[in-house]
């Protein structure tokens, strides 16, 4: 089946056919939907180009939101929470810090909410830092790759760190995720995810910016891909809060 993208990067369905022979998907494509039953979220998704080099240029602010006539379809108290504790995560990023000093503050952060939610317990810290690094970059290249480049580039990660472009991903990261935890109560692997991709975009040599799109056309339009990764990061004890902060040089 030939490719709706051609050589030069544009849509040949939109070129030869309109806009109009575009799907839902393709139509809507960047703009960022999230339903909370009472409210909307709306944003931009990362795995475009235009839209992360707004995104990593974009003041700390929070994704606009859209009351609804709908129930709630989840815990009042624990998205009171969520609301609440996002904005001061995003205000934790906004900050003169270092990137790796407000990436650590975040994770920190990240795990009080989340004794809040539920009590969560921490695991033993790895050793060896670069290995540790290591396992992180094969799990990734152990993923499903959707585009031929991400394999070889996994294959240079370094170890690096974190440029000021790390702080507007990891709001980008905040706003996208933060709330999503009112689904099953997880917001830490959440926060766990967003710092372990700042790190790694970060670990990736070439444009960060560019590195930013790949990864999320990688794993955040990867259902499969997303999925798996929140799992690793929930139930394995190699990759706790702390094991994590480990990472950030």
């Amino acid at each position: 089946m030939p490719s709706a993208v051609r050589p030069d990067g544009l849509c040949r369905i939109q070129a030869e056919l309109g806009e109009q022979a575009l799907c839902k998907t393709c139509r809507e494509f960047p703009r960022l939907t999230h339903d909370y039953g009472s409210f909307l979220e709306y944003g931009l998704e990362l795995s475009c180009p235009e839209a992360a080099r707004r995104i990593l240029c974009s003041p700390a602010t929070l994704p606009p939101v859209h009351p609804l006539t709908g129930e709630e379809e989840y815990d009042s108290a624990a998205m009171t929470l969520l609301l609440r504790t996002r904005q001061q995560a995003i205000a934790l990023l906004a900050g003169d810090a270092p990137p790796k000093v407000s990436a650590g503050s975040l994770l920190e952060y990240g795990a009080r909410v989340q004794r809040m939610l539920d009590g969560s317990e921490e695991a033993p810290v790895p050793d060896a830092q670069d290995a540790y690094f290591a396992e992180i970059t094969e799990f990734f290249a152990n993923l499903e790759p959707l585009t031929d480049r991400w394999q070889p580039l996994l294959c240079q990660a370094r170890l690096s760190p974190l440029p000021g472009e790390a702080l507007p991903l990891l709001r980008y990261f905040v706003g996208r995720y933060w709330l999503q935890a009112i689904a099953d109560d997880d917001l830490l692997s959440r926060i766990k995810l967003s710092v372990v991709a700042a790190v790694l975009i970060s670990a990736l040599p070439g444009d960060f910016t560019a590195n930013a799109v790949l990864f999320s056309r990688e794993i955040e339009n990867s259902a499969e891909n997303i999925d798996l990764l929140l799992d690793l990061l929930a139930y394995s004890p190699r990759f706790s809060c702390r094991a994590v902060a480990r990472l950030l040089l």
